[in-house]
């Protein structure tokens, strides 16, 4: 499948997310000390404020378990 050709969508993997544990590395000048960030999530919502606290401690317990400390969830809500 081309990516190129208009009306046609990506197929959206249905298995299980499985996120490998980020390799430790030693924190540089630039961080003052603190870890930096391996991984961003970015989750767009509208119309959903009853699921966001559901979907933000789910993604939480995967994460802490793969990367714990090492990525920033960010919430993005056009008030709705």
């Amino acid at each position: 499948m081309s990516l190129n050709q208009p009306n046609q969508l990506v197929p959206v993997p249905s298995n299980p997310l499985q996120i490998p544990a980020a390799p430790t590395l030693a924190p540089t000048s630039a961080t003052k000390g603190e870890p930096p960030i391996y991984f961003s999530l970015i989750i767009p919502t509208y119309n959903e404020c009853k699921n966001v606290k559901i979907i933000v401690e789910k993604l939480s317990q995967l994460l802490d378990g793969s990367i714990p400390g090492d990525y920033e969830m960010i919430v993005v809500d056009d008030d709705s």
